[in-house]
């Protein structure tokens, strides 16, 4: 857990490193040199791609708000603070609907027995002697 000192120093140091990204430094570059992500500094930060909602609330906000090749300020986490940018946009595929349709009504029938078992289950009284 983060002091507030360390907060506003860490938060300090993230701005000016994206200032030095809207100054012309390349993102990677600048994850490479800074980042203390163990994972990801060597990549210059690439998370390759992720899903809105899998790095968190505050994270996914910036990254699915952004066009590619904006860079965020910085969002903190309970981490500490980051910078994000976008490569290239998502891509959404959409699927004929007969390509999917044994999938959906799979899980249709699967949520329908659950939802019966439950159903059942709370109805049963155990009775003791």
């Amino acid at each position: 857990m983060m002091n507030e000192d360390q907060r506003q120093a860490m938060l300090k140091k993230a701005k000016a490193v994206r200032d030095q990204i809207k100054d012309g430094k390349a993102f990677a570059d600048m994850a490479r040199e800074n980042s203390q992500d163990k994972v990801t500094a060597h990549k210059g930060g690439d998370l390759g791609w992720i899903q809105k909602g899998a790095m968190g609330p505050m994270f996914s906000e910036a990254a699915f708000g952004l066009k590619p090749g904006e860079v965020s300020e910085p969002v903190e986490t309970p981490s500490g603070y980051h910078l994000v940018t976008v490569l290239e946009p998502s891509k959404s595929v959409q699927r004929p609907f007969q390509s999917v349709a044994g999938t959906i009504r799979n899980r249709i029938k699967r949520d329908a027995r659950s939802k019966e078992t439950e159903r059942l289950l709370s109805s049963v009284k155990v009775k003791m002697d």
